[in-house]
């Protein structure tokens, strides 16, 4: 859409309706919390709002939109919704991760981080277990001056790099540790810094101290962005909102922050208690309730208002949307035997979903509650018998999210494939970008035609069903050189330094490979790579932010809510998040 349009006679985008609340926020000039439930279009909200600044000029040019998710699919279903919307002005829009957006100040300013704590720049990304740290606190030895090793054996790993490697912000200027639990955190991060072997968490602290110990980069930070949207803003961590008041506070950034405390899962993960509460004192931003949800049907909001009364006593209660008045939904608990007969039960509804409605094994999703390769194994085992697929989602979620293995997978499915007008339009694109080339102008046609040159070597090169991994590995790297290893690394910030592009071309390998073993030709390997064929299985943590239309929630046992004697309200949110249909309404099977 080129040219302003006036903000009187702006429209919400798609032909969406927006209730009265989420008209004001969408086109608001001040800070706002937006506090909604299930089913009320809060990733919605924020892409309508980001269109109704481009689109205005509410957000002028050079000003851009800076958008923050919890989840990389959020990342990218929020960027692709304003660029779908709002294409020729969507280049001022920037959706990240927090641990995406942290990453890229401290790849762009690493010279900026104080000496002391600057990790070199092939840093990598790495896990800390509570086993790992656990053992750390048994294997250091602080000064008799401050302590003992009793002192750190006592302490629980999780709660020690919660509370004190990263639960404060960083000094600019080394500070002596007065006690041995001080020491032991000092020594982590030294020792972890020296070999370059950090977490997401630590490098949000690093770009926090960054912006504080480098005022010019913040300054120019918030010259940047006038508008930040952040999403699912209840998971935020102590560490994200440190990062963010550092960066914005006090500035000219309108602020605006969206999400349902109600579904506050993330605890285990650091998660703020009340991250809202401490934003909306902090931004004085109000907050403002949305009621509609578009996605359930009456009887499955009835059943939701319920348990809002119990997580949030005297909150507000959602209620359903005109269009769905007459919609049918239920809610059914199926108690079973074993877990055989469950099984059993769960396949034949996912077949009969599949033939009777037309669903494809995309559309649904089997939920746990914890480690799904154990309580949906005997699933996916009658699954297969009746000639259905179904796959865990951990190892691939992450990986399908990255911008490289978008890139190598439109290559290689344009050689595979008579038709593939998205694959198409993305490479040409890219390739335009990295060559500063107008995608729509007479010289990408030029670019056009390297590329199909291009797909022809790729397509003679894939003539050689692959027969061991390395032949896999050989045909990525042949796409890379098409793509230009520099090129992607300069259009993503992410991979500029450390070694997460590396690290993601190594998945990819890897993976892809299981799935050419398992199939015959590249289309079918292809396909099951994506998961286009299987039913996704996945924990309730790994499913914010996906829709389905049909969920199957599976474990409701109390053994696999073993620790809801101690976290009755996370556990509870947890269960509220499972509950609701994150698209058509349909019942939900327990």
């Amino acid at each position: 859409m080129s040219g302003r349009i006036a903000p009187a006679d702006w429209v919400p985008q798609g032909g969406l309706t927006l209730e009265p609340t989420a008209r004001t926020v969408t086109t608001s000039v001040t800070s706002a919390s937006v506090v909604a439930g299930p089913g009320a279009g809060k990733t919605e909200l924020l892409a309508q709002r980001a269109c109704y600044l481009l689109q205005t000029g509410t957000c002028p040019s050079p000003k851009r939109i800076l958008a923050i998710s919890f989840k990389r699919d959020a990342s990218r279903t929020l960027g692709n919704r304003v660029e779908l919307r709002a294409r020729e002005l969507s280049a001022r829009f920037e959706s990240y991760t927090f641990d995406a957006f942290a990453k890229g100040l401290i790849d762009r300013f690493l010279a900026c981080i104080p000496e002391y704590l600057r990790p070199p720049a092939d840093y990598k990304i790495v896990p800390w277990s509570k086993r790992d740290i656990d053992e750390y606190l048994r294997t250091v030895r602080p000064p008799k001056a401050l302590g003992s090793t009793y002192d750190l054996v006592a302490l629980k790993g999780d709660q020690f790099m919660r509370d004190t490697v990263v639960g404060r912000r960083l000094p600019v200027t080394p500070k002596a540790p007065i006690n041995a639990v001080e020491w032991a955190a000092t020594e982590l991060w030294t020792d972890s810094i020296k070999h370059g072997r950090l977490t997401f968490p630590m490098l949000g602290r690093l770009a926090e101290l960054l912006l504080r110990a480098a005022p010019q980069v913040r300054n120019a930070l918030r010259q940047t962005y006038a508008f930040v949207l952040l999403d699912e803003f209840q998971d935020t961590t102590h560490v994200q909102y440190d990062l963010t008041h550092t960066a914005f506070h006090g500035s000219s950034a309108v602020l605006t922050a969206v999400g349902d405390h109600k579904q506050r899962i993330m605890g285990w993960a650091m998660a703020l208690d009340d991250a809202f509460g401490r934003f909306e004192h902090d931004f004085k931003a109000p907050r403002h309730p949305l009621l509609m949800n578009y996605r359930s049907a009456p009887e499955l909001v009835r059943i939701q208002q319920v348990m809002i009364e119990a997580l949030d006593p005297g909150g507000a209660q959602p209620q359903p949307a005109p269009h769905l008045k007459d919609a049918k939904g239920s809610a059914e608990v199926l108690v079973s035997p074993d877990h055989e007969t469950e099984a059993r039960f769960v396949a034949d509804e996912i077949r009969r979903f599949l033939a009777d409605e037309g669903l494809s094994p995309r559309d649904i999703c089997v939920l746990t509650k914890q480690k799904p390769d154990i309580y949906a194994q005997a699933i996916q085992e009658a699954l297969a018998a009746l000639g259905t697929k179904a796959r865990i989602e951990n190892d691939f979620q992450d990986l399908l999210a990255e911008p490289v293995t978008d890139l190598v997978l439109a290559y290689l499915q344009l050689a595979t494939r008579e038709r593939s007008p998205k694959a198409w339009t993305a490479t040409v694109e890219f390739a335009c970008v990295a060559k500063g080339i107008n995608p729509h102008g007479r010289d990408a046609r030029r670019v056009e035609r390297s590329i199909t040159t291009n797909i022809a070597k790729l397509q003679k090169m894939l003539t050689t069903y692959p027969s061991v991994e390395k032949d896999v590995r050989a045909v990525i790297e042949r796409v890379l050189r098409f793509l230009d290893v520099t090129a992607v690394k300069q259009s993503h910030l992410q991979y500029r330094h450390g070694t997460l592009f590396d690290e993601t071309i190594e998945r990819l390998g890897h993976l892809l490979w299981l799935s050419v073993e398992r199939e015959a030709t590249w289309t079918a390997a292809l396909d099951d790579f994506i998961g286009v064929d299987a039913v996704p299985v996945m924990t309730i943590h790994k499913s914010k932010g996906l829709e389905y239309h049909t969920i199957v929630f599976v474990g409701l046992e109390d053994s696999a809510f073993w620790s809801f004697a101690t976290q009755a309200h996370e556990d509870t949110c947890a269960f509220f998040v499972a509950f609701y249909p994150r698209q058509k309404p349909r019942p939900i099977h327990l």
